[in-house]
């Protein structure tokens, strides 16, 4: 059932890269800086919230003809699956969680690898002269409550025992969207 005003926070998102516009074939390292701050209105009235920080990242693509997202090639990762039972943590204990108030700032220092071994089927190699983009697409968060976290200390929710982070159970609160942010465009040098 939705109310007429459901009361949300509204965040907005903006992030930087070290190096700024070049980053050196061979230093194979991207930092970004991702920023997600929460933004007073009234419909918040003031309150603190707590949310999941799964998800928040950034990612690095290269231009060959398309765009590549190169993460699929760095983390090396695939689907895992352990008979182990889902985890209970605390939004209040636990550093996968993070609180704001109206006109605070999260920031996550992102360490990006840069790939310079690419499948042939995306290009092979990269290059020097080669266009990064450095990109935050947005997201919707999985799961978030009114509240700090000291408010949630006793608060537990589910956890995958992937390790995926993703909160099982994301209670009934509506959908909070974080916008994607400008792409930042860096050149391999």
């Amino acid at each position: 059932m939705f109310r007429a005003q459901e009361c949300r926070p509204t965040l907005i998102a903006k992030f930087e890269c070290c190096p700024q516009d070049q980053v050196a074939l061979l230093d194979d390292l991207v930092l970004a800086t991702l920023h997600v701050t929460y933004v007073p209105t009234s419909g918040s009235g003031g309150r603190p919230f707590t949310f999941n920080t799964a998800g928040l990242t950034v990612e690095l693509w290269v231009w060959r003809d398309r765009w590549v997202n190169l993460e699929g090639f760095v983390c090396g990762g695939g689907w895992a699956f352990v008979d182990y039972p889902d985890m209970q943590v605390s939004p209040g204990r636990d550093n996968g969680f993070a609180s704001l108030r109206p006109g605070e700032t999260w920031s996550e220092v992102l360490q990006l690898p840069l790939l310079t071994d690419m499948e042939s089927k995306d290009g092979g190699e990269a290059r020097a002269g080669e266009g990064i983009w450095c990109l935050f697409k947005g997201l919707r968060l999985d799961w978030w409550v009114w509240g700090s976290r000291e408010d949630h200390l006793e608060t537990t929710v589910t956890i995958p025992a992937t390790g995926s982070w993703t909160v099982r159970e994301p209670g009934e609160q509506p959908n909070v969207f974080i916008p994607a942010a400008a792409p930042v465009d860096l050149e391999i040098i």
